[in-house]
């Protein structure tokens, strides 16, 4: 099997070094390069394709924001952010800046987990050497000096449209076991977000029905577990009676009161969607009621894109017709028709 090839990002000579090491006595991976600027990794990506690059987030110069941006729009190479301090923030402000994930930096090689920490970094390196990223044009007026600093300090989002897809949501209740399939089984094993659906299930059938799908589709499906790392390509579904939080690409499970009688609702994972300042698509389905309707349009209001399920395709169109209603929906169309769509919005038609 073929090494891993992995580029190296840090201004500091020791701790590139370091990384470096770790990487290699893995013996999965290959280092093509260990670089202390921005500006020579983007110059050796554009020779070289490497398949990973690791960088230090942030470096003392200010570029590492600028890299990640020009690495993941321009090379589509998956980039993993080495944070060390402050890691709630800087994950997620490299998150939404096109880095695919966020990883606590080495602790001093005297710290007992540090064997761990090391087998961790070189799993996940791995891991995210597979993601698939959607090459994208940079909008220049919204990156910041040029390998300068930070970027905007105001806010740390930026428009969902510059972003790679890091999220499909979908929610549904009557008829929506046999929708969600036909959705999913139009996206391929190594479709580039993950998946999270509240389906309104009895507790006792939530684990039947996770196998079922699992039997019908390409993508792996699972009960959504607390604080995990979401991963393209997986589908992860809200367990009975905890609500979905999607933030920084992990899920978090929680009590909190029921949304429109339910518990997990669909309200709650569109509106933390929205709230993640990612690029996300929610899509609404088949069923009584009205949960999903207003998380929806948080999530539309965000800058998503929202998809309903139409009229004549559904088994019941009282959560869609209350989304649309609303305004919470971007398009409304046929069952059969929504797969094929967020591959389109995902860019995966169009990759060459």
């Amino acid at each position: 099997m073929s090494s891993i090839r992995v580029l190296v990002v840090d201004d500091r000579a020791e701790y590139r070094q370091w990384v470096q090491e770790v990487l290699e006595e893995d013996g999965r991976f290959l280092v093509v390069a260990a670089l202390p600027k921005c500006e020579e990794a983007l110059r050796f990506i554009r020779l070289e394709s490497p398949q990973a690059v690791t960088i230090r987030w942030p470096m003392s110069d200010g570029s590492s924001a600028t890299c990640v941006r020009h690495v993941s729009a321009q090379f589509a190479t998956p980039v993993v952010a080495l944070v060390e301090e402050d890691f709630a923030r800087n994950e997620g402000r490299a998150l939404r800046l096109g880095a695919v994930s966020a990883f606590l930096a080495l602790p001093d090689r005297q710290h007992p987990d540090y064997l761990r920490r090391c087998r961790a970094l070189c799993d996940h390196v791995a891991a995210m050497s597979k993601v698939h990223i959607i090459r994208r044009k940079l909008v220049a007026g919204n990156l910041g000096p040029d390998l300068g600093g930070e970027g905007p300090t105001s806010s740390d989002r930026l428009p969902p449209s510059m972003g790679q897809l890091m999220a499909v949501g979908i929610v549904a209740s009557t008829g929506g076991p046999a929708a969600v399939c036909e959705i999913l089984k139009k996206l391929p094993k190594d479709f580039c977000s993950p998946v999270l659906l509240v389906q309104h299930i009895t507790s006792e059938f939530s684990q039947s029905f996770v196998d079922w799908l699992s039997g019908n589709i390409a993508l792996e499906v699972r009960l959504a577990e607390h604080e995990e790392f979401t991963l393209p390509g997986k589908v992860y579904v809200a367990p009975p009676d905890y609500h979905l939080h999607w933030s920084n690409r992990r899920n978090w499970l929680r009590k909190g009161e029921r949304e429109c009688w339910q518990r997990p609702s669909g309200n709650v994972l569109f509106r933390s969607m929205a709230e993640s300042g990612l690029t996300t698509i929610g899509v609404i389905l088949t069923g009584l009621g009205e949960d999903g309707a207003q998380g929806l349009l948080a999530l539309r209001e965000s800058g998503a894109h929202t998809i309903a399920q139409d009229r004549e395709s559904c088994v019941v169109y009282g959560m869609p017709k209350a989304a649309v209603r609303i305004g919470a929906v971007d398009e409304e169309i046929p069952l059969e028709r929504i797969g094929p769509r967020i591959l389109d919005l995902a860019g995966e038609s169009r990759v060459p």
